[in-house]
């Protein structure tokens, strides 16, 4: 293969040596692209010449210099689409095709000159966290007559707390494709829970007489990202094109929108579907520990679980368009992975804790599961620049088989049937904002 690769590169290096005539020894000249002038009737200026072959992206002269531009072929059979900068055999830079398709294509380098469409988005995430179940404790009413027993389950109430969510990415050739990664971390906590003397708790963390049982619990989600993303504009011209005077590598449809595109128009609706790959770690704790009235710690339970694993995740969002240029949008997302790794659960109980009575039981399970993720946001986007936006909107994500797993053999009046759809769920407000350039 080197041998060919040799072979092929002096074949090159004696096409452009022949086509210009020999070079004198001393010569100076530098092989360097140089940007053709704007045409006059105000198209995009995306020709480029070579100061000795005299190739150019998007059309051929002959000679040293930029005498005329030929837009859409590249002469003698060579064709560039002078939008993207997609080159073959001796279009642009007059190199072979093969290292052009794998160095030069539009979606990774861009033509020389042509800006490169990256973008960069942070969240803040206002979120809470929802268990299918969540028992802190039961709190059993005796109303002293024959007939009346009532069973009060208490559930651990989960606070919103901060979170955050940052990515970047990259407009690929054409307006509407990007290649983007998203880092997610989602936390909320539940505390000040407190059973007293006569209640029931979970791990048999009773608290004795005049005592009390303090109750809190955390959860951590981190999410990793990596998508590719298409979008279908439906009625108008997402990408309106150089012939309106934008950038059709420009971001996106509201950055052409921002622009004054004229006839071209922009979509009233626009779809977009992804795909790519997730990693996620998520853990959670509880913690249940019992005091006398003299607050000596008495028993103490811990239960804790980790789940680490990744796999495909496939997402589809739908948004209207509204106002001048499309400006102010509204939509609506969904998306769905299945995550393959190790789920480890552990339920530490110790009772009568720093005496020569104490007692450690321990439970735990080490299992490979496959866990699914949906989650859908809704809400409003407004252009704030042609190269910024801001969205607001509320979001809900289900984390399956990742809830809690008791099995409670409380002394109920009656027998009780717990829900085991065993769901982790969070819901919120976010605020993202998108800058790109």
């Amino acid at each position: 293969m080197s041998a060919v690769a040799c072979a092929l590169a002096m074949s090159a290096i004696t096409h452009l040596v022949s086509a210009q005539g020999p070079v004198p020894a001393d010569s100076n000249i530098q092989f360097q692209p140089e940007a053709l002038p704007r045409p006059s009737n105000g198209a995009p200026g995306n020709g480029y010449h070579h100061a000795m072959d005299g190739y150019v992206e998007g059309g051929y002269v002959e000679g040293n210099g930029p005498e005329s531009y030929y837009p859409g072929g590249c002469g003698d059979g060579y064709a560039c689409d002078p939008g993207c900068y997609e080159c073959s055999d001796d279009c642009g830079y007059g190199y072979g095709g093969t290292w052009c398709d794998f160095f030069d294509s539009c979606g990774i380098a861009s033509a020389p000159g042509q800006p490169r469409q990256w973008f960069f988005t942070a969240d803040y995430l206002y979120v809470r966290a929802n268990f299918s179940e969540a028992v802190a404790y039961l709190n059993q009413i005796d109303e002293d007559l024959p007939t009346v027993g009532i069973d009060e389950f208490h559930q651990l109430d989960f606070r919103h707390d901060s979170s955050y969510r940052f990515g970047a990415g990259y407009y690929l050739c054409s307006c509407d494709e990007q290649v983007r990664f998203m880092f997610t971390r989602l936390n909320s906590y539940a505390d000040e829970q407190e059973a007293e003397f006569g209640n029931f708790v979970p791990y048999e963390v009773t608290p004795p007489p005049g005592g009390e049982t303090e109750i809190n619990a955390w959860v951590d989600v981190k999410a990793f990202d990596l998508e590719y993303a298409k979008t279908i504009p439906l009625g108008g011209n997402c990408g309106c094109g150089d012939a309106c005077g934008c950038d059709s590598c420009g971001g996106g449809c509201g950055e052409c929108c921002g622009e004054s595109c004229g006839a071209c128009g922009c979509p009233a609706w626009d779809i977009t579907w992804s795909g790519g790959v997730r990693f996620a770690n998520v853990d959670w704790q509880r913690s249940y520990a019992a005091f006398d009235s003299d607050e000596n710690l008495t028993a103490i339970a811990v239960p804790r679980m980790n789940f680490d694993g990744g796999g495909p995740r496939f997402g589809l969002e739908g948004r209207r368009y509204f106002g001048d240029h499309g400006w102010f949008s509204m939509f609506l997302k969904g998306d769905i992975s299945l995550l393959l790794g190790n789920l480890d659960l552990e339920a530490v109980r110790v009772t009568d804790p720093g005496t020569v009575d104490q007692t450690t039981v321990i439970q735990s399970i080490n299992c490979r599961h496959i866990i699914p993720v949906t989650e859908i946001e809704a809400g409003l986007a407004m252009r704030l620049t042609g190269h910024s936006n801001l969205s607001v909107g509320y979001l809900f994500s289900a984390w399956h088989d990742l809830g809690f797993r008791d099995q409670f053999g409380f002394p109920t009046f009656m027998e009780t049937s717990y829900d085991d759809a065993n769901i982790l769920g969070f819901d919120g407000l976010f605020v993202h904002w998108e800058i790109s350039y």
